[in-house]
């Protein structure tokens, strides 16, 4: 997993590199109302995400060469790691998107609470996948995906809630 995981976080590393100034441009914006800003903002983060799955759509299918060349046919990734670490990759600089937006409007405790249920999902789906259903590093990476999909979908709608200004309850908090 770690082999495959290096070489798909470099899409990560240079996304962290793109998205850093964001947090707090999203906070000076919402400070002064600048839906338009924000929105904007958004969606251009949103397209940044789109190349990123265009981006790991490549390395995906030159990932077996190219691993195969660095570690000098030492290591054999199987595809479907590939795969799955490429979808974890995907899901986090999502995840990432969402973050750096909850934070910088201030709005983080459903991101606590999916957190917190995120860690109660991933052992037992680990456990699971590995022991049960002898996925192996499969396992653990899909155990991963899962763990990280209800803030996926739950932070987006908190997201779509705030840009459209209906958020309310804890979707405001």
């Amino acid at each position: 997993f770690d082999t495959s995981y290096k070489y798909f976080n470099i899409v990560l590393i240079i996304f962290g590199i793109i998205i850093a100034p964001y947090w707090a441009m999203i906070t000076d914006a919402y400070i002064k109302k600048d839906l338009k800003w924000l929105k904007d903002s958004m969606k251009r983060l949103f397209n940044i995400w789109f190349f990123i799955l265009s981006i790991l759509c490549i390395m995906l299918l030159f990932a077996p060469y190219f691993i195969s060349y660095w570690l000098d046919n030492k290591i054999k990734v199987p595809f479907i790691l590939s795969l799955f670490t490429a979808i974890f990759v995907l899901q986090k600089s999502w995840n990432t998107i969402l973050a750096y937006f909850a934070n910088g409007i201030g709005k983080i405790k459903i991101q606590l609470y999916v957190s917190i249920l995120g860690v109660f999902l991933y052992i037992p789906f680990s456990i699971i996948l590995v022991k049960y259903l002898e996925m192996g590093l499969v396992g653990i990476c899909i155990a991963n995906i899962i763990s990280l999909l209800p803030g996926s979908i739950i932070i987006y709608i908190q997201f779509k809630k705030v840009i459209s200004e209906k958020a309310n309850g804890i979707w405001n908090e």
